[in-house]
């Protein structure tokens, strides 16, 4: 078998489409030619609609997935059975909690042969895919990233609301020329801070890694800053591989919020006993189901986390927790932190976190703390320790 690649053509030549997806891998798009329409199981493409509009919909309705985008990566002719097709690779966009759907592949034909099955396109298209990644110049870059979250509707792209990762794929996209997908570490919520956000993208852009930080933070808003960025390797994640993360949660305790830090931190006018809130806080320590402090919405397939340190200490007006785990559940730190402010007032004995653990009950644990308090300030990879 041969593939001979050639110069990308116009999609309106090609009559199929075969999609491929990593969860099933079997979703076929095809036009009718005397009615000019595509169709699938379950979907069809109006008439004069764009191939590549309509493939990006056709995955979206079959997988039921979210926003792709489709990269265009090669035409090829595959001369073992006379194939013609142009291949792309849709990267899911802006739904990161289906990591079965993290890659997925459109391939377009010309003719579609009789005895074709999945298993002859597969090996051929994944087998060029790979080839080409190895060949073209494109590199996977890691950013270290710090924001100020408090205008923003959080890390993850929202249709009607500004938002950190819109924000920085913006700014790549002046940078290199065009739209680039980042990937982060950490979804942080509307109003949370990050003083050390990871994030990945790949480009093939000339850049050097290094000067990522100068060149994005001349388009970024100044609330968003790049302060490092490294060439990783190509099978690396931002998400998938983060070894532990740390979080702080600042409380003003004050009679009076302040007017400068307002915005980073949870004011509470009543006098804490950070003591007791740090011993509180040791039962916190080890591997435990905390589902009693996931907040309903999350998206994980298992509430078990570890938490390896975790202290509560004054400095001055400031209470600050400090909290390193291998991954936290959602809203999980502020449910921790305001579990510990209610522990501070005596309005909750020190034992509710044992109960909590024990039994799964939400109801123990009082408030959820303001999202103002809260940075995400170090995400650690093992090539951290490189």
């Amino acid at each position: 078998m041969m593939t001979k690649i050639l110069p990308l053509g116009s999609l309106e030549q090609y009559t199929y489409v075969v999609v491929l997806s990593k969860m099933d891998g079997k979703i076929l798009l095809s036009r009718h030619k005397d009615r000019d329409t595509w169709e699938t199981q379950g979907g069809h493409i109006e008439a004069g609609e764009n191939p590549l509009l309509a493939a990006r919909r056709e995955l979206v309705e079959e997988s039921g997935a979210g926003v792709y985008e489709l990269t265009p990566l090669f035409d090829y002719v595959h001369t073992g059975t006379g194939l013609g097709g142009v291949a792309f690779r849709a990267d899911i966009a802006r739904l990161d909690s289906l990591p079965d759907f993290e890659m997925a592949e459109v391939q377009l034909f010309d003719t579609l042969p009789e005895n074709l099955t999945y298993p002859d396109i597969t090996p051929v298209l994944f087998a060029e895919m790979e080839r080409i990644d190895r060949e073209r110049p494109w590199r996977r870059i890691l950013l270290t990233v710090s924001y100020d979250g408090t205008h923003y509707s959080g890390w993850q792209y929202q249709d009607n609301a500004p938002s950190v990762q819109q924000a920085l794929e913006e700014a790549l996209e002046k940078a290199v020329g065009k739209f680039t997908r980042v990937t982060g570490a950490s979804r942080t919520d509307a109003g949370v801070h990050a003083l050390g956000q990871r994030a990945h993208f790949d480009t093939d852009a000339t850049i050097p890694p290094e000067k990522y930080p100068f060149v994005l933070n001349r388009f970024l808003p100044p609330d968003i800053r790049v302060w490092e960025a490294r060439q990783v390797s190509p099978t690396f994640h931002a998400r998938y591989q983060a070894e532990g993360k740390w979080y702080t949660y600042r409380i003003h305790n004050a009679p009076h919020a302040s007017a400068i830090y307002r915005h980073m931190t949870a004011h509470v006018p009543v006098q804490l006993d950070e003591k007791v809130m740090h011993r509180a806080a040791q039962r916190l320590l080890g591997t435990h189901d905390f589902a009693a402090f996931a907040a309903a919405g999350g998206s994980a397939k298992t509430t078990v986390r570890t938490i390896d340190q975790v202290s509560v200490e004054r400095q001055g007006d400031m209470v600050i927790l400090k909290i390193h785990g291998n991954a936290f559940l959602y809203n999980m730190v502020r449910i921790i932190a305001g579990a510990l402010i209610y522990i501070g007032q005596g309005k909750l004995d020190e034992g509710c976190i044992t109960r909590a653990i024990e039994t799964g009950n939400r109801l123990e644990l009082g408030i959820t703390a303001p999202a103002a308090g809260l940075e995400l300030t170090r995400v650690e990879y093992a090539l951290d320790k490189e």
